[in-house]
């Protein structure tokens, strides 16, 4: 990579790490190489990380679920925590009981064979409101 170019990236990975992108933040740490110990905000770069396994694995489509589920689904999701790092297994229990092919165990995203952490399932469990939001 040119100088250049690691110059122009790394100003955007800062500019991301200011705006709070989570996402671009991370992308942008691995694809200069950034050590964790040169990772500013561990917290952000986690959470960005959650949005990558979340657009990884959670392309869902229309047909897999219909409307009345993601009404379900919202109507018992809007008393939980808006804070990613709070009320976990009360959000992946919703996430397994109304997905569970999805997250359920052996799913495709199975949330209890990984060793996900608090704010990677709030950042799922917001992707996935949001996504319901989108679809009821």
């Amino acid at each position: 990579m040119r100088n250049l170019d690691y110059d122009a990236l790394d100003r955007e990975r800062r500019s991301a790490l200011q705006g709070r992108d989570a996402l671009r933040y991370f992308e942008l740490c691995n694809a200069l190489g950034v050590p964790q110990s040169g990772i500013e905000d561990l917290h952000l770069y986690e959470l960005g990380d959650a949005e990558n396994i979340f657009a990884e694995k959670m392309l869902l489509t229309a047909t897999e679920m219909d409307g009345e589920k993601y009404r379900r689904f919202l109507a018992e999701a809007r008393d939980v925590s808006s804070d990613l790092g709070a009320g976990s297994d009360r959000k992946r229990e919703l996430l397994e009981k109304h997905f569970p092919g999805r997250f359920g165990r052996g799913g495709g995203q199975d949330l209890e064979a990984k060793d996900y952490r608090s704010a990677q399932i709030g950042a799922i469990f917001k992707k996935m409101k949001s996504y319901a939001e989108k679809r009821k």
